[in-house]
């Protein structure tokens, strides 16, 4: 329950030193004692008059400039506040103060956990199981489109699907349980980035190149496997909505800092409109660019295709690929 002004700002005796010291303990002239009283659902003047309380101390509890509480501080019988007791008084007041606020603080660093989770839960929800379907979906449709003239390699793409679904949801299990992380299959992001290429771009038209420069090396697991969701989610987009014929994949590796270009030549969008229309994927690429302290650049524009620009920092030591 919030605590009224008068506690706050009472000036009955003497408002000085951020405190306030009370007599008439437990009646009208006492907003604090009768406030403090009602919460605790009794008899202000009969408490006090019990214990021989005839006056207190009251202290705000002040984090910057806004008051989250109040410290009562009382003496038994006729005694008198001295200006020690009132210094100690005031030093716990701030003590208490800095315990509220730690724990405010923690209850927001858990709130704020909590919503890093749910973001990470969804991006990998939305990468895994948005592009297996795509994948499935491309597939299917080619599948169909063939049959009656060439039964056999329609349910050799049918295969294709059952294996695409499988990996999908593995991958989405162990996305959700964030198992991935530790997976070195995630070091190598050359290979998995072609065999991402391989997966979701068979039999489209789509034409899809990779061009490296530098020395290519093992990227810690949990960088590798968002550099790859971001490419994922790159070649879904290209496919589902971009009506391109050709998509470039540039890596290139220096000493401190990796380079993914990414570009087709389809349609174009406006970004703006589409993250103001609440575009999830390219949020989520931001997200995982923006945990390792990389740049993420969107270039497009309706009839001029489609950029994305990334630019993450990586260890100077990391182990050069023996496979490039």
């Amino acid at each position: 329950m919030p605590i009224p002004p008068e506690i706050i700002n009472g000036e009955d005796i003497h408002h000085r030193h951020r405190y306030t010291l009370y007599q008439g303990i437990g009646t009208e002239d006492d907003p604090a004692g009768q406030w403090i009283a009602q919460q605790m659902g009794m008899d202000a003047s009969g408490w006090y008059v019990d214990r021989g309380v005839t006056q207190y101390l009251n202290l705000p509890l002040n984090l910057g400039n806004r008051t989250i509480g109040a410290l009562a501080v009382y003496l038994p019988g006729d005694r008198t506040f001295t200006p020690e007791q009132i210094e100690l008084a005031q030093a716990l007041a701030h003590q208490v103060t800095l315990a509220v606020q730690l724990t405010q603080l923690a209850n927001q660093a858990r709130e704020s956990a909590i919503l890093d989770e749910r973001n990470r839960i969804a991006r990998e929800i939305h990468d895994t199981l948005a592009q297996a379907f795509t994948g499935i979906s491309i597939q299917l449709g080619v599948a169909q489109r063939i049959a009656p003239q060439d039964p056999e390699q329609a349910w050799n793409l049918i295969d294709r699907v059952t294996q695409l679904a499988h990996k999908g949801l593995t991958e989405a299990r162990r996305s959700v349980w964030e198992i991935c992380p530790n997976a070195d299959e995630y070091r190598d992001l050359v290979h998995n980035i072609q065999q991402a290429i391989d997966q979701l771009t068979a039999n489209t038209p789509l034409k899809t190149t990779v061009t490296l420069h530098g020395t290519p090396c093992l990227l810690p697991p949990e960088l590798g496997m968002n550099l790859l969701r971001i490419t994922q989610e790159s070649i879904t987009n290209t496919l589902r909505h971009a009506r391109a014929s050709t998509l470039s994949i540039d890596l290139s590796f220096e000493p401190t800092t990796l380079h993914l270009h990414i570009r087709d030549d389809g349609c174009g969008f406006e970004p703006k409109a589409h993250l103001d229309c609440g575009g999830f994927g390219l949020m989520a690429m931001q997200q995982r660019c923006d945990r390792f302290n990389g740049q993420f650049t969107l270039i497009s524009q309706p009839g001029s295709g489609t950029e994305i620009l990334i630019h993450i920092p990586i260890d100077s030591d990391s182990e050069r690929s023996p496979t490039f």
